[in-house]
């Protein structure tokens, strides 16, 4: 909608471009097998690494973060069943431990 293109117009050319990148995939085990366009890495292998390198990751901190900042406490402590002494040990390790050892993961795939 944002670009105009009807759907027909739109499912096309997404299609299409999930073809190519399936092709150039493909190809990375014969033709194009030395052909390393970013970080020295074949086209499958960039698109096999992104996954779990930075899409999981990065959806661990999204979570994480609206955990322990954005979750009303109630909520939480409803969940969790663990009391309000449980709600206070599970928000500290959230927001301080696993938040910047997930970060740390992110940016160890980004690198």
């Amino acid at each position: 909608q944002g670009l105009g293109w009807r759907r027909s117009t739109a499912t096309a050319a997404v299609a299409l471009s999930v073809w190519l990148i399936g092709l150039l995939s493909a190809f990375s085990f014969s033709t194009l097998a030395e052909f390393r366009p970013l970080f020295g890495r074949n086209v499958f292998e960039l698109v096999s690494s992104i996954p779990p390198d930075i899409f999981l990751p990065m959806g661990g901190l999204l979570i994480a973060i609206f955990a322990a900042w954005v979750m009303p406490q109630a909520r939480v402590i409803s969940a969790l069943g663990a009391g309000e002494r449980g709600y206070l040990l599970w928000r500290t390790t959230i927001r301080w431990v696993s938040i910047p050892l997930t970060f740390i993961v992110l940016l160890g795939g980004l690198l």
